[in-house]
């Protein structure tokens, strides 16, 4: 009874984030579009500053591994809740995705979809 349990609650959660990989992608700002400066690779740079004030249900930024995901779009349809997207919204959520999900992971492979920038080094 359990393991069925367990599979039907695995099942709902593979058709939640499903439905998430069909969805656009934040958009990602061009490196013209970047109000600061650009990684040597070309993608925009925020500050820990900068990503702090995106920390509300409207725009939900978060850092993982010093790249920044716009995960606005993806939170009210994450498994565990739109509050656990919130709750870490606007912070370096590396230590708690990586204790959640790891990698190689579906998450972390379904994360990459929301990259805008990298985290910049200096202040």
């Amino acid at each position: 009874m359990r393991t069925c349990l367990l599979l039907l609650v695995a099942l709902c959660a593979l058709g939640v984030q499903g439905r998430a990989l069909t969805q656009a992608p934040a958009p990602a700002p061009s490196p013209a579009e970047a109000e600061g400066p650009v990684s040597s690779s070309g993608a925009p740079l925020f500050t820990l500053a900068e990503v702090a004030t995106h920390n509300s249900p409207d725009s939900a930024w978060i850092v993982v591994e010093n790249n920044v995901y716009d995960v606005t779009e993806f939170a009210p349809t994450h498994p565990g809740g739109a509050g656990r997207i919130y709750s870490i919204a606007g912070t370096d959520a590396t230590q708690k995705f990586m204790r959640q999900h790891g990698k190689p992971s579906m998450q972390w492979d379904l994360l990459q979809n929301y990259i805008i920038g990298e985290l910049s080094t200096t202040s």
